[in-house]
């Protein structure tokens, strides 16, 4: 149950960061009362109804599926389950995470469209994903080079 409260408060904080708008914002976008919000952030509330999540996504203006996802994948990562061997170290794995995250933004995409176009576990912004038949998917799915996908280089462009 710990889990699923930090994950959903780590996704909201997250989001809200992406978007720049505060925790006041969100519960007006959601339609939801500050103090519904605030109780969620502070860990009160250990069970959010299912309207309430379906309005925090809407306050993001996400798909409640890729909310859900999100969640999912902040839940694996408070939960810090063990990287696989063939994975890459922590610190490359966030930078990973972040140019797939700046590549989503920046290209319009959802989780969820990269699972429908490459295959791969809706868990593509969780390190432990990471092997090299992943991350060339990735480059390919987004037109980068590998180089730029794992942070060895800052030129995005492929070569022929």
């Amino acid at each position: 149950m710990y889990e699923r409260i930090e994950g959903l408060k780590r996704t909201i904080t997250r989001l809200c960061d992406e978007r720049g708008i505060t925790i006041n914002k969100l519960a007006s976008l959601s339609g939801i009362t500050q103090s519904t919000l605030d109780s969620i952030m502070k860990g009160k509330s250990k069970n959010p109804k299912l309207e309430t999540m379906r309005k925090i996504s809407v306050g993001f203006s996400i798909d409640y599926n890729e909310f859900v996802m999100l969640l999912h994948s902040a839940q694996d990562e408070v939960e810090q389950k063990p990287i696989e061997d063939n994975a890459y170290s922590d610190e490359a794995g966030m930078m990973i995470v972040n140019r797939i995250r700046y590549l989503r933004n920046t290209q319009g995409k959802t989780l969820i469209d990269i699972y429908n176009a490459t295959g791969l576990d809706w868990r593509v912004e969780n390190p432990s994903q990471y092997n090299v038949d992943n991350l060339i998917a990735l480059a390919d799915y987004f037109d980068v080079s590998l180089d730029y996908l794992v942070g060895r280089s800052e030129s995005k462009e492929r070569l022929p």
